[in-house]
């Protein structure tokens, strides 16, 4: 055998193996992508600069609702007091103070909602995108493979 065709089967052999690992390395990251889709999404939000050590997202907007639904709910009662502890609590204007605090808290909490669920929507958009990509590029790395006559008996839905 020349040296030629040696050089031209480790060259081959090389890139075999080197469409092997991106094929195994992209499977893996579909596979997380499909069967960790939250825990993805999670990591997505933190490049997005989601505060690193909040809790999870989903978690995070159920409890951001429920505290719109309850201000709401002292916001429609007009913070009316049944058995006030303290005498200021029936003043006009300590409630009007509260009232005011309490709106500004329910919209700033919808505008963080909001943002929240803008920035999840990207993050599984492009998720959705890097799995296409995967797709694509494992079609055509398997057919890399068959031009290379690789052996394909390790390869999951080679066909």
């Amino acid at each position: 055998m020349s040296n030629t065709t040696k050089k031209k089967n480790m060259t081959k052999a090389k890139q075999i193996k080197e469409l092997k690992e991106e094929l195994k390395s992209n499977d893996v990251l579909y596979k997380k992508n499909i069967e960790q889709h939250k825990i993805q999404v999670q990591i997505g939000l933190y490049q997005l600069k989601y505060p690193q050590g909040a809790g999870m997202y989903d978690a995070v907007l159920k409890g951001m609702m429920r505290d719109v639904i309850e201000n709401e709910l002292i916001l429609k009662s007009n913070m009316e007091t049944i058995n006030p502890v303290f005498k200021y609590q029936t003043d006009p204007v300590w409630i009007k103070l509260q009232l005011d605090k309490i709106k500004e808290i329910v919209k700033n909490t919808k505008e963080s909602i909001k943002n929240i669920n803008e920035m999840v929507e990207t993050v599984e958009k492009d998720i959705t995108e890097q799995n296409k990509r995967i797709l694509a590029r494992r079609v055509q790395v398997i057919g890399l493979l068959k031009e290379l006559n690789a052996d394909m008996s390790d390869i999951e839905n080679s066909d």
